[in-house]
């Protein structure tokens, strides 16, 4: 028969445990009654806790620049067709055709 149970935070010596207390009476032995108490630094409960979370925290950060690299790369593919498109836009508005042989020429300056 558990009759009371609590559990508190203490610290001691720079180090926090958990402290657990449950008061058991023994109904078969008259006038037995028992103290139970756990004694549990709190850095085994919670260091694997810790270590999760510290996990899952780089493998976001990896995971985020691995994408915004990638992101990156797939944007540079994609606009660099557009850098030649903008060359001959510039050619063709100022009004600047290839002539033979690869030179070219600025059809503003030439006589028809």
């Amino acid at each position: 028969d558990v009759s009371s149970s609590f559990v508190h935070k203490y610290t001691l010596a720079g180090s926090s445990y958990f402290v657990s207390v449950i008061s058991l009476k023994m109904t078969r032995v008259q006038g037995m009654h028992w103290q139970v108490v756990s004694f549990l630094p709190e850095k085994i409960v919670t260091s694997d806790i810790i270590r999760g979370r510290n996990i899952a925290i780089y493998v976001a950060i990896s995971l985020g620049v691995f994408i915004a690299i990638c992101v990156g790369i797939v944007v540079k593919l994609m606009l660099s067709p557009l850098s030649l498109i903008a060359s001959r836009m510039e050619s063709a508005a100022y009004l600047k055709v290839r002539g033979g042989g690869g030179k070219t020429v600025d059809s503003s300056s030439t006589e028809h």
